[in-house]
């Protein structure tokens, strides 16, 4: 039988735990030692390092404290100095310099150190010492109290008044007009330009000043539109409207009676967008929609943001453009004669034309509406033959829109008389 197995067990070693469990042996309590010690001997440095740092911040503080000057701040009031005046009251100015002495003089704040010694840049001369202005390279300019408001709202102000005398863009997008010489005026204004290219060309051809209304769905308006520009005429935006007859077709992206306002807004910006440089709008058909009130009120609000005027066709006895343009604070204007109807002929629209001249004389100024038929422009192109001789001037639509304006401004002035 072997010794293990004899029941006697072996004397445990004086280093063994109870249980039998034997401790890490001494060596490795040596290198754990030595560790520690290598370890707290690279750190010792930086602990002094700091701990020296934040004794060194402390005594400077508590110097600087030490040495720091106390300032005194104290209210003194000038004792007041009676002064006689002259007894007679004879020398003026002396009274005066006496009663200056007389008058009590204000309380001064005085700051100080400790020893009572005020600093250079605070010491106030003596009573009778005069002050002497700083020298140039002493001043520093201070703004004023509130002087950074006081410019603000001098540029708000000169904004205001700039943009009150900047012209609406009816005006800034207007025609050269001729001279008149006070003779009646007629406008002949031509719709539905860019969809016919031959006859939107033959119109652009004719003399100028004519008032060329372009379709807000016409395609490729930019050359025709800067060439009718540059030949001297005026420009402005037809766009379609909602008719009685359910069989017409105004065109795409009409105005129509069932529209939100906001629906009419997007519409027309987007005719408005399509043909830039325009002095107003005329509206295309529109035999319904001219006669609603709150849906011309939808149109009238976008013209009056845009500084645009409104040309009333007047293609129904129930027409409230005129009216809605009013309301809304629009410049308007209305068609006197439809100088052709369909496809006239060159003499039926002579007839037109002689039928403008008549209003025109009586009125001082008649506006005609036409289309680019080839009898229309025809006509047109005779009938500008002579007019002068007649005693009448052709010009742009808006030189009307102004001479109207300035009628009734000068009505609503008061009698001078």
């Amino acid at each position: 039988m072997s010794g293990n197995e004899s029941g006697h067990q072996k004397p445990a070693p004086a280093n063994s735990l109870p249980g039998g469990l034997n401790p890490r042996p001494a060596g490795h309590r040596w290198r754990l030692a030595f560790a520690t010690a290598w370890v707290f001997t690279l750190a010792l440095p930086g602990l002094l390092f700091v701990l020296d740092a934040r004794g060194n911040a402390g005594s400077t503080l508590n110097s600087v404290q030490a040495e720091a000057p106390k300032a005194i701040v104290r209210t003194v009031a000038a004792p007041a100095e009676v002064g006689a005046g002259p007894a007679n009251g004879a020398d003026r100015a002396s009274g005066i310099g006496a009663a200056q002495a007389a008058a009590p003089k204000p309380a001064r704040i005085e700051v100080s150190d400790a020893d009572g010694r005020a600093p250079p840049e605070l010491q106030q001369p003596p009573d009778n010492e005069p002050v002497s202005a700083p020298r140039i390279s002493e001043r520093v300019d201070v703004p004023r109290p509130r002087e950074a408001e006081v410019v603000a709202a001098a540029s708000v102000a000169s904004l205001v008044a700039a943009s009150a005398s900047i012209p609406p863009v009816w005006q800034q997008n207007a025609a050269l007009a001729p001279s008149t010489g006070g003779r009646p005026v007629i406008a002949i204004v031509l719709d539905d330009l860019g969809l016919n290219r031959p006859g939107t060309q033959s119109a652009i051809d004719l003399e100028a000043p004519l008032t060329l209304a372009f379709m807000s769905y016409a395609e490729r308006l930019s050359p025709m539109l800067d060439e009718a520009r540059r030949r001297g005429h005026e420009l402005m935006l037809h766009f379609p409207m909602e008719p009685l007859g359910d069989g017409d077709d105004p065109g795409p992206k009409a105005l129509m009676t069932w529209h939100a306002p906001w629906e009419i807004r997007l519409y027309l910006e987007w005719g408005l967008a399509r043909v830039p440089g325009i002095v107003g709008v005329n509206n295309h058909m529109g035999s319904r929609f001219t006669a609603e009130p709150e849906a011309m009120a939808s149109v009238m609000e976008v013209l009056q943001e845009r500084g645009l005027f409104y040309l009333d066709s007047r293609t129904t006895a129930s027409d409230v453009g005129s009216f809605s343009a009013a309301d809304a604070g629009v410049p308007f204007l209305s068609r006197d004669v439809f100088i052709d109807h369909g496809e006239a002929d060159r003499d039926a629209v002579l007839e037109q034309l002689a039928r403008l001249e008549r209003i025109a004389r009586t009125q001082g100024h008649a506006i005609g509406i036409g289309h680019p038929h080839k009898a229309t422009l025809a006509a047109i192109a005779a009938w500008r033959e002579g007019l002068a001789e007649r005693g009448l001037v052709l010009v742009p639509v808006t030189e009307i829109l102004r001479r109207r304006l300035n009628r009734e401004s000068a009505e609503a002035l008061p009698d001078q008389g």
